[in-house]
């Protein structure tokens, strides 16, 4: 595993051909693509053993239940799901589309690195995990707390105990709405 002390820049080490391998979504293609970085190809997450291979996510878009023009936000989002908006998303390089009608096509294997439709095929062992609803809250608690792990300055049981006294209460918080 290699270090992501909060302060390392992954981006610019992967296209700078200083790191070998990073775990990212679809979406990062298109920052490569907009940087002309295209030595890179995709490839199933390492693993022990066991069918998951990777974990997935997809374009998805609602309305609130708590939204003031849930029609207008229903409308906007009937255009977002659309095959054609689908298509121009996979085309800038982003996320992995909510249409499989969308990611069957050929346009869909051909932005990006060769090995591209390894992000459809990877479905079919593949698990999805929500965010959590706080978020926003949860990440920046964690990746914290794991730099001081990565980084050295804290073993793992006091880096992970550390993290686990800091979400406690979110988590408490939460279990309260």
């Amino acid at each position: 595993m290699a270090p992501n002390p909060e302060d390392w820049d992954e981006w610019a080490r992967f296209h700078a051909g200083n790191l070998v391998m990073r775990s990212r979504g679809r979406w990062c293609i298109g920052g490569s693509l907009e940087a002309e970085f295209t030595t890179c190809d995709m490839q199933y997450q390492p693993l022990r053993a066991g069918p998951l291979k990777k974990v997935a996510g997809t374009d998805g878009w609602g309305v609130s239940t708590s939204s003031e023009n849930a029609q207008e936000a229903w409308e906007i989002v009937r255009l977002l799901s659309s095959t054609e908006a689908s298509i121009g998303m996979v085309q800038l390089g982003g996320n992995m589309p909510a249409l499989r009608s969308v990611s069957e096509m050929p346009v869909f294997a051909e932005v990006g690195p060769p090995n591209t439709a390894l992000f459809c095929e990877s479905l079919a062992f593949a698990a999805t995990v929500p965010s959590p609803t706080d978020f926003n809250i949860v990440e920046p608690i964690l990746n914290r707390n794991y730099a001081t792990i990565r980084s050295g300055e804290r073993p793992v049981e006091e880096g992970l105990q550390a993290a686990h006294d800091e979400l406690q209460p979110e988590m408490d918080k939460l279990r309260q709405a």
